[in-house]
C-alpha cells in the first residue's frame, strides 16, 4: 500500500514539474515572467516582492550597473507583487544622482506616476527615461500610500509608511569628492536616529504637522560603528524641494554616534501635504555586494499646512 501511495505522489510530481516547465519554456510564450515570487511570498504572504527587470523578462540584481543606451536612454521593467489582502495605492519617483526626473508609463511622462494594487496581484510597468551625460546614480523610488496624511497621529500608521522601497543601481563609477554640508549643531550624545524631523534641534519629538511658516530642524543619525555619508533629499506631495530652501541635495559625513542638526526651510503650501526627507547611505557607491549602498531611511511624515 506504501508503494503504490508513493508511486502516485512521484507520478503527480512528474506530472506537475513537466507542466510547470512547459508553461516557463514554451516557445509560443509571448509575454516575459517579470515577477520572481520568492518562497515565503505569495498570495496570503502579507508581503510586497518588487524588483527591476529588462525588457526581455532577465531580472536586474539591485546594485548592478546599468548602461545607458543609444541616446542615453534606459528602459527597463519594475514589477511589483502585492500580496495583501486589501487594495493599495502606490507612488514612483525617479531620481538620478538624487535630483528627481522625467519618465514614460504608458505613453505618458511625469515625474510622479501613481497607481492602486488590489490584493494579490502584480504589475509591470514598462519605464522609459533619458539620463544626463556623466550621470553616476539612478534609483527608482516606490512609495506606500502616497495621498495619505496621518492626520490621527498614529505612530504605527506613520511607521509604517517612514521608508520608501528603493531599487539603486550605479551607472558610471566615478571617485567623489562630496560638499558635505556644514550643520547648525553636532550632538555626540544623547537621542539618535537615522533621520528625523522635530521642532527643536536639541529633542527628538515627532512631528507629525507643522504651519509651513514655522520653524523645525532636520537630524541626521549615524548608529553604525564605521562613518557613514548620506545623500539627503527632501519631497513635498512627492515632488522634490530643496532641503534647506537652496540646494535640492544635502551631503553630509557622520561619524560613529554622531548626530547632525540642519534648519529646515518648509515650502508654502495652499493645503494639507505630506512632507519627507529620505536619507541615502553610500551615495555613488551602490554595489550588488553591499546591502548597506542599496538602502535608505525615511523621516516619519510631516503634514504641512498653510
Amino acid at each position: 500500500m506504501k508503494k503504490k501511495t508513493r508511486l502516485w505522489f512521484l507520478t503527480a510530481l512528474v506530472i506537475v514539474l513537466a507542466g510547470v516547465s512547459l508553461y516557463l519554456f514554451d516557445p509560443t510564450q509571448t509575454e516575459p515572467l517579470y515577477a520572481d515570487i520568492q518562497p515565503d511570498s505569495g498570495k496570503g504572504s502579507n508581503t510586497i516582492s518588487y524588483g527591476l527587470y529588462e525588457p526581455d523578462g532577465k531580472i536586474i540584481d539591485n546594485g548592478t550597473v546599468l548602461t545607458p543606451g543609444p541616446d542615453n536612454r534606459i528602459t527597463k521593467v519594475l514589477s511589483l507583487s502585492h500580496f495583501i489582502e486589501v487594495d493599495r495605492k502606490y507612488g514612483l519617483v525617479v531620481l538620478e544622482d538624487f535630483k528627481q526626473i522625467p519618465f514614460t508609463v504608458d505613453g505618458k511622462t511625469q515625474t510622479f506616476y501613481s497607481f492602486v494594487m488590489t490584493p494579490n496581484k502584480t504589475i509591470n510597468l514598462k519605464i522609459d527615461l533619458t539620463v544626463s551625460d556623466g550621470v553616476q546614480e539612478l534609483d527608482y523610488l516606490i512609495i506606500k500610500k502616497p495621498e495619505y496624511l496621518v492626520t490621527d497621529q498614529d505612530i504605527e500608521k506613520a511607521s509604517a509608511l517612514q521608508e520608501a522601497l528603493p531599487l539603486r543601481f550605479p551607472i558610471n563609477r566615478q571617485d567623489n569628492s562630496l560638499n558635505y554640508a556644514v550643520p547648525a549643531q553636532t550632538f555626540t550624545s544623547g537621542p539618535n536616529d537615522n533621520v528625523f524631523i522635530s521642532r527643536q534641534a536639541e529633542e527628538l519629538k515627532i512631528l507629525f504637522q507643522s504651519k509651513d511658516d514655522e520653524p523645525a530642524y532636520l537630524s541626521v543619525g549615524n548608529i553604525q560603528k564605521q562613518d557613514v555619508d548620506y545623500a539627503l533629499v527632501a519631497f513635498q506631495n512627492w515632488e522634490q524641494v530643496p532641503v534647506d530652501g537652496q540646494q535640492p541635495v544635502l551631503f553630509t559625513k557622520l561619524k560613529p554616534g554622531e548626530r547632525a542638526v540642519y534648519p529646515l526651510q518648509f515650502p508654502g503650501t495652499d493645503a494639507e501635504q505630506n512632507y519627507q526627507i529620505f536619507a541615502f547611505p553610500k551615495p555613488f557607491q551602490v554595489d550588488r555586494k553591499d546591502y548597506a549602498s542599496q538602502h535608505l531611511y525615511g523621516t516619519l511624515r510631516t503634514i504641512l499646512q498653510p
